[in-house]
């Protein structure tokens, strides 16, 4: 299995001892990236066996939850394991439930309420898996900062 180092992006040797999620091509951290990876370290243990975790930043109403059909309003930061950004919005909307997203939004947003602000940890299997797209390489673990602002 061929994977991009979390800190160049050259192919990788090794990965973190921790959560073998984040590989490097260097063999050892560099402070800025520990930095960054040791909050999410344990939550990507939890998401190779589940394929996403759910990690609530601020609560929404705990009354209003997307139904499987519903048109959401998102924003969202795209971040790799090791902070680096590919993609946000203050305005997202999709279908929820209906495959138009990947998996990890499919099942980790129909568990917020309106409002709530969460960060979603995605394994590769729930995310663009070994095809990666655009600047996603294969294989890659994804955070989302997302706040559900809409539900149709």
């Amino acid at each position: 299995e061929r994977m991009s180092c979390a800190s160049c992006r050259k192919p990788a040797k090794d990965q973190c001892s921790g959560c073998q999620g984040v590989r490097y091509c260097c063999g050892t951290f560099q402070k800025g990236d520990w930095k960054n990876h040791k909050s999410v370290c344990k939550l990507i243990k939890q998401a190779k066996e589940k394929g996403y975790v759910k990690e609530i930043v601020a609560e929404g109403d705990n009354k209003t939850y997307p139904q499987s059909g519903q048109k959401l309003t998102m924003s969202y930061n795209g971040t790799f394991l090791d902070g680096g950004k590919f993609d946000s919005s203050d305005s997202f909307s999709f279908e929820i439930g209906r495959g138009k997203v990947i998996k990890g939004w499919d099942e980790g947003v129909m568990k917020m309420s309106l409002g709530e602000k969460a960060r979603l940890i995605i394994s590769p299997e729930f995310g663009y898996g070994s095809r990666g797209v655009g600047p996603i390489p294969p294989n890659s673990f994804l955070v989302f900062d997302v706040q559900l602002k809409q539900i149709e």
